[in-house]
């Protein structure tokens, strides 16, 4: 590997399933920090790993330029979060479809920071912050998911790895939900929990913050998980090496400059595998 460090591109939490193929990469792991990134990262990852991740928190990055207010921002998430989620009511949801102009103009009135809609003075960064605190939301509470199913799963099979003897009164083999017993959840859940979800709304976040950054890396790498990157990027990239657990591609012109990087040269990525 050429780069001495990989940025996680364009989400800022991987799934713990990702934990050993990681272990096989020599070079740094490099992670933009938002309001939460670190501590989940710790809660997800072993001490071992993450003595090898460099977290840059990213409001520092931005503060001489686009300086944000974290308390600010965190509040207007929050706003939003509930906004949100009082929409799988259905009686609110039936309610706000049949004044669509009015609900904007409620919550244009309580975030008026992060409206797209409202032409700031200065150039406004907010709305593609949230948006990418919102994707790390969604990614931290679908490895929770998938954790806690994935040790059911694994109690299961503890508990009743040895044959029962006579007839057991207590349990079925009916009781047990189809496919819960299947090795890829995916499957079980028609969820694909390792998608990056959102991927063109982060990747857009990031080409408007890129430009105002700048990494302290005098060759950096990408590191993803989504092969739709690898497809965009086709003319982009060679194949330089194929490992077990990752693919290691060669950037034939500086991909920081497809990325919005104005100070930092993007010459190889990494596209990482499961577990092999």
């Amino acid at each position: 590997m050429e780069c001495s460090a990989f940025l996680l591109f364009p989400q800022t939490l991987l799934f713990p399933e990702y934990e050993k193929s990681l272990e096989k990469i020599s070079s740094s792991i490099v992670v933009l920090n938002l309001i939460y990134t670190e501590s989940r990262w710790k809660a997800l990852f072993s001490e071992n790993l993450l003595k090898r991740v460099k977290f840059l928190n990213l409001f520092k990055l931005l503060e001489k330029s686009f300086p944000v207010d974290v308390e600010e921002l965190k509040k207007e998430l929050e706003l939003v979060k509930n906004w949100g989620t009082s929409f799988r009511d259905p009686e609110n949801l039936r309610y706000f479809s049949q004044f669509k102009d009015t609900l904007r103009e409620v919550l244009e009135s309580l975030t008026p920071s992060i409206s797209l809609k409202v032409k700031p003075k200065v150039e406004n960064i907010k709305p593609f912050l949230i948006a990418l605190c919102l994707a790390e939301d969604f990614d931290f509470e679908a490895s929770e998911v998938y954790l806690s199913v994935k040790n059911l799963k694994d109690r299961y099979q503890e508990v009743f790895k040895d044959k029962v003897i006579g007839e057991d009164l207590v349990f079925s083999p009916e009781e047990v939900p189809k496919g819960f017993l299947e090795t890829d959840l995916s499957k079980v859940y028609a969820f694909d929990f390792f998608q990056v979800y959102g991927l063109n709304t982060r990747v857009s976040a990031w080409k408007k913050l890129f430009p105002k950054i700048e990494l302290p890396f005098d060759k950096l790498g990408l590191l993803i998980t989504d092969e739709a990157l690898l497809e965009n990027w086709e003319e982009e990239l060679e194949l330089k090496e194929e490992e077990t657990y990752f693919k290691l591609f060669k950037a034939t012109n500086n991909l920081g400059s497809v990325l919005g990087f104005s100070k930092n040269t993007v010459l190889e990525v990494i596209f990482l595998k499961i577990n092999g």
